[in-house]
């Protein structure tokens, strides 16, 4: 050989250079090598064995490399998180050009229904890695019956249909040969299976919100909003992002994840209040739902359910306090200005009042305070909306210390 590392790093670099071949192709790759070697009339070479093994696998750009190696890590922080297994090998260097992970699971586990949810979330993981790291997905999670979709969707109709957790009719046993054409002729049971995996995925949206901290968040909190989808607009997560601007500094451990409005997430209609704790023991999720025109006895009953319902009409009520125009106006040196400022939302009040509006509707005239805001105060790259102008800057203005911020806490938190 031409250099002459020891026995154990020859064994482990060829062993990580050869992962994901089978047997027979390391002894077809060994028996060339050698056949090589003696034309050259000189023994066999670690470099001989280095360079054929290189030569089975087709050559990969950085950037494939980057989404193979993201892929993977998120079947590895889902295999952490969720405690599913061990892990005992990872790769990103088939011979297909892909990438794999290898799993033992212990050989009393039991199929119950929340393992096999875990199961799913972690068959999904490395495509939602993908999505929430590189901001969308690779064809790789699909596409063949092998694949993490194909083998996720198998699992979640054998759980429909087989396995005895069947949303309807749990305890008839269908055993389905032909997946493809089972889901295209029953779409009520196609809608129950995309519904299992839709919540897998919206649980590993969560724990990989932030990759690089390789844990779940300790409290969840579930409000109002634009849930993320495949392809998110400009005011998704809307709430959620709100809320995250102005407790992340005092709450770093808390996720703000928008579900739809007040009836989605009462119902908890995509599942996360459900699914979500299975993801890591001990993590607290919240629901919270705008107060809009609930009563009393209505608030009531939220509560009895867990859900927290804000005292004021909506977020945006919190938003354009007065003690948060006035911190406005603070910020740009301009605190003669917030007489002013105040007067003009009273003024924005008054006219969504005469359109038949609520006083407390906030929300409705927002757009004229914002106008009023930008011009009264001279603002530029404060957000080209209402709505972006309340993330991106009213948002970060209330703090804690002041009234609103505290009556904001105890609505959300209710402590």
């Amino acid at each position: 050989m031409n250099t002459q590392p020891n026995a154990d790093e020859v064994l482990r670099e060829l062993g990580r250079r050869a992962a994901g071949l089978s047997p027979a192709d390391v002894e077809r790759i060994v028996r060339e090598s050698r056949r090589a070697a003696r034309r050259a009339d000189r023994a066999l070479q670690f470099n001989d064995l280095v360079q054929a093994l290189g030569q089975t696998k087709p050559p990969l750009s950085a950037h494939v490399r980057r989404r193979l190696a993201i892929h993977e890590a998120g079947h590895f922080v889902a295999h952490l998180t969720l405690g599913v297994g061990l892990v005992s090998a990872i790769s990103i260097d088939t011979m297909e050009g892909g990438g794999w992970i290898r799993m033992e699971q212990p050989r009393d586990q039991e199929a119950t229904e929340d393992h096999l949810e875990k199961m799913l979330v972690l068959y999904l993981a490395g495509r939602v890695a993908e999505e929430q790291i590189l901001g969308n997905a690779a064809a790789g999670s699909g596409g063949s019956a092998q694949s993490d979709l194909a083998i996720a969707t198998r699992l979640a109709l054998d759980m429909e249909t087989r396995l005895g957790f069947g949303e309807e009719m749990s305890l008839i046993y269908l055993d389905v040969k032909d997946v493809a054409w089972t889901l295209l002729s029953h779409k009520e049971l196609a809608r129950r299976v995309n519904s299992r995996l839709y919540d897998a995925e919206g649980v590993m949206h969560v724990a990989l919100d932030d990759l690089a901290a390789l844990v779940a968040p300790k409290q969840v909190v579930i409000c109002e909003g634009n849930p993320m989808g495949s392809v998110p607009g400009k005011n998704t997560e809307h709430d959620a992002r709100i809320y995250e601007a102005i407790f992340a500094d005092e709450m770093p451990d808390t996720t703000f994840i928008s579900a739809g409005n007040s009836k989605e997430v009462q119902n908890d209609f995509i599942g996360l209040a459900t699914v979500l704790p299975k993801l890591a023991s001990g993590m607290k999720i919240i629901r919270l739902i705008d107060l809009d025109d609930h009563t009393l006895t209505d608030i009531a009953a939220f509560k009895s359910k867990g859900i927290n319902v804000l005292s004021l009409r909506h977020l945006e009520a919190y938003l354009y306090d007065d003690e948060v125009l006035t911190a406005l106006c603070d910020s740009v040196e301009r605190p003669e200005k917030a007489a002013d400022l105040i007067a003009a939302k009273g003024a924005a009040i008054a006219s969504v009042v005469s359109q038949g509006h609520p006083a407390d509707d906030i929300k409705k005239a927002a757009g004229n305070i914002y106008v009023e805001a930008k011009k009264m105060l001279s603002l530029t790259q404060a957000g080209n909306d209402a709505p972006a102008f309340a993330r991106n800057t009213l948002s970060k203005l209330i703090k804690p210390g002041m009234a609103i911020y505290d009556k904001l806490r105890k609505d959300v938190f209710g402590n």
